[in-house]
């Protein structure tokens, strides 16, 4: 590891390099300390915490998942220690408001599944709105699912604006779902997300297909 990864060219890039990459393998790192406060990687999304925390440590250890990236709705803090508690001593302390409140950046899990159910339901009446109903595909397998993906395909290809409409809708969908992962709660929504993603991966590949 302290050697880095060697590249397709013959290269070698460093850990540090690599992880900072979304589009590199390595992706999950466990770490002790020193990337916990001082390592900015503005693409990583979930920070699971096994070890107690507090004050600024604290605050800098939770930073590392909040950093603004295209795409990432919100970081995801996985705390297997329940430091809630200690978080909002280290807000009291660290990130009072202008007006002298606590600033709240903790949002409850439920929103988050609340606002990827949002995107999903929007999307969907999107493909509505374009006469296709995504619950066909729920279940479905085979040729029937490729069919209702083909018509699918056809509703949104409607006019360039239904098009570009739908993959920003996607989109959203996608980067809430990934953001939630490691929720069980968010697993509902999972057969939903992947009917959408592949609408979406049929759609890239039919306007491959089209040029």
């Amino acid at each position: 590891m302290k050697l880095g990864f060697e590249t397709a060219d013959g290269q070698r890039v460093d850990v540090e390099t690599a992880f900072k990459n979304p589009k590199h393998p390595f992706r999950i790192a466990v770490v002790c300390a020193m990337w916990l406060t001082g390592f900015d990687v503005e693409c990583l999304s979930t920070l699971y915490i096994d070890k107690p925390m507090r004050a600024h440590t604290l605050m800098q250890a939770i930073a590392r998942a909040n950093r603004v990236y295209p795409g990432k709705d919100f970081g995801l803090i996985v705390d297997y220690n329940g430091m809630l508690k200690s978080l909002r001593e280290a807000l009291a302390q660290y990130a009072l408001g202008d007006d002298g409140g606590e600033a709240e950046i903790v949002a409850p899990i439920e929103e988050g599944v609340a606002a990827l159910a949002d995107a999903i339901t929007v999307t969907e009446a999107h493909l509505r709105g374009l006469g296709f109903e995504a619950s066909r595909l729920l279940g479905t397998k085979g040729f029937a699912r490729i069919q209702l993906l083909a018509d699918a395909v056809e509703a949104v290809y409607t006019s360039d604006e239904s098009k570009r409409r739908y993959e920003i809708l996607r989109r959203v969908v996608f980067s809430r779902f990934k953001a939630l992962l490691v929720e069980p709660s968010a697993l509902i929504y999972a057969e939903r997300h992947d009917n959408l993603e592949a609408i979406y991966k049929s759609s890239a590949s039919g306007a491959t297909r089209r040029m």
